[in-house]
């Protein structure tokens, strides 16, 4: 039925305004995306899901949504559905100040949270961060009164340039003013109202990467892709100001890391996370989601599907087990031989260690890890934590002799260079020692909870894919295993 000539013109004209406020304001009528009614798991025909009627479902409770169309195969029944809208509500809880945002490829992870980005940058000063809001779901007094201070990190410069910024481009309101945003180096947007958003990269593994994350104080952070903990636990900081948040978008791709633990194994108060499936977005092919991923191995293939967490591929210590390797801490009785092993470097470890006589086991009970500080500064704390403890020997990096003669001539530890070797060869000396006794069934090292960073450090131990090992945050893994070639070597030649 064709509706009066007047309607028309009042059409019209709202039509045109709509489409000059996407032009202009385009964050103003975005919308995070929900879950449809539809087979959704990537199976097309082989699934056992009725098809679905291709409308919106409705949110009943924290990962559940139903079809209410009324006819529709599947009205009325529950389903578990994940949701952009539902992630970034729960991102932006009062209660909130960390969020891992967990998710699949193509789930628009990264999408969602620049969105909030540009809204944070606005403030509640400026309409269309208000109407972003209201459109989601979300309170506008999530943002705060003015223009806010954003931080937006790549793991490179070449992430930031291929991917942030055009989606930036695509969200922000006219009248920005841009800073070096074609550049290969960090770049700054400021918005009207007075907020900014920063484009910054962590480049993977450079040295004193956290000292980029100092600064003023933020209202947001967002850590896209797994960034290094230091890195996180400064940027950390920089929110507390402003009572702010940090969100870490990601696909675990990179096994149990330190995200994992501080999100899901033993969360802080106010860390929270979800996990959101590019299968369950509305404006991507299922099937052929499903299908570009089927050939990888399962693990992968999770991850890359449902954001699900696994262990990774290619790690050097597979029967490296918490629950066989982890055990509460105790007291070192007297008659158990002491020994140091260090890692230098701007990343400096100390594992301590005591070898259990009638087992030959050893334990592993305390470490030092610290960064940026100087070779005095670790040499005062190895003092203060070793007490009145006797050592048969501390061992050192043999690649750095200026430090092994540093702690011996300076600061009266007595260090002697860790013995030479093959790397797989002292990988092999940890490996024998995960296994188990004979005697007793138990392993011949053990980790007191006390020094869970050293147990961490040989979970992330691993291989890249043309079987070179891979060099991140292996100093206290280094460490460890220089000790264990030395216990090894020494019963070889008789020595206790």
């Amino acid at each position: 039925m064709r509706p009066p000539p007047d309607q028309i013109a009042a059409l019209s004209e709202d039509v045109a305004l709509y489409l000059e406020i996407q032009k202009k304001y385009p964050l103003a009528v975005a919308a995070l995306w929900s879950p449809y009614c539809h087979r959704w798991d990537g199976l097309g025909a082989q699934s056992p899901r009725a098809p679905g009627c291709g409308n919106p479902m409705t949110h009943i409770g924290p990962g559940l949504y139903r079809c209410d169309t009324a006819g529709c195969a599947n009205e009325g029944i529950p389903e578990r559905r994940t949701s952009q809208r539902e992630a970034i509500q729960r991102a932006t809880a009062p209660q909130t100040i960390a969020y891992l945002l967990g998710g699949a490829n193509r789930a628009g992870k990264t999408d969602a949270a620049l969105q909030l980005a540009i809204a944070t940058a606005g403030g509640r000063s400026q309409w269309w961060a208000v109407s972003w809001c209201r459109r989601n779901g979300l309170s506008p007094e999530i943002l705060p009164e003015n223009g806010g201070t954003v931080w937006i990190s790549a793991l490179t410069y070449s992430d930031a340039l291929e991917y942030h910024r055009p989606t930036l481009d695509k969200y922000l309101p006219a009248g920005c003013r841009r800073r070096q945003w074609e550049s290969n180096q960090q770049a700054t947007v400021f918005l009207p109202g007075g907020g900014q958003i920063v484009s910054k990269a962590s480049a993977l593994g450079r040295k004193n990467a956290r000292r980029r994350y100092q600064g003023k104080p933020c209202h947001l952070i967002i850590l896209d892709e797994e960034h290094e903990l230091p890195i996180f636990e400064e940027c950390m900081a920089r929110t507390g100001d402003f009572g702010g948040r940090v969100i870490l978008s990601m696909t675990p791709l990179m096994g149990l890391t330190w995200p994992y633990e501080a999100f899901l194994e033993s969360p802080s108060d106010g860390y929270e996370t979800s996990t959101i499936y590019g299968l369950d977005n509305p404006y991507v092919s299922s099937v052929n989601l499903r299908r570009r991923f089927a050939g990888l191995e399962p693990s992968k293939r999770d991850a890359r599907l449902y954001g699900r967490w696994s262990t990774a591929k290619g790690r050097i210590y597979p029967g490296l087990q918490r629950s066989t390797h982890l055990i509460p801490n105790r007291p070192i009785p007297a008659d158990w031989i002491r020994y140091r092993s260090i890692d230098f470097g701007s990343r400096f470890a100390c594992v301590w260690g005591a070898v259990d006589p009638s087992y030959d086991r050893l334990h592993i009970y305390r470490v030092l890890y610290t960064e940026d500080k100087t070779i005095g500064e670790n040499a005062s704390e190895i003092i203060r934590r070793s007490g009145t403890e006797r050592y048969r020997e501390t061992l050192g990096d043999p690649a750095d002799r200026v430090g092994i003669l540093t702690l011996n001539r300076e600061h009266g530890i007595p260090c002697r260079p860790a013995r030479k070797g093959f790397v797989e060869v002292g990988i092999s000396h940890v490996s024998e020692r995960l296994q188990e006794a004979r005697t007793d069934n138990q392993p011949r090292i053990v980790f007191h909870r006390s020094a869970l960073e050293a147990l961490k450090s040989l979970e992330r131990y691993r291989r890249n894919d043309d079987g070179t090992i891979r060099k991140e945050a292996d100093h206290l893994a280094d460490a460890v295993r220089y000790l264990c070639t030395y216990l090894k070597i020494s019963s070889m030649e008789g020595a206790t």
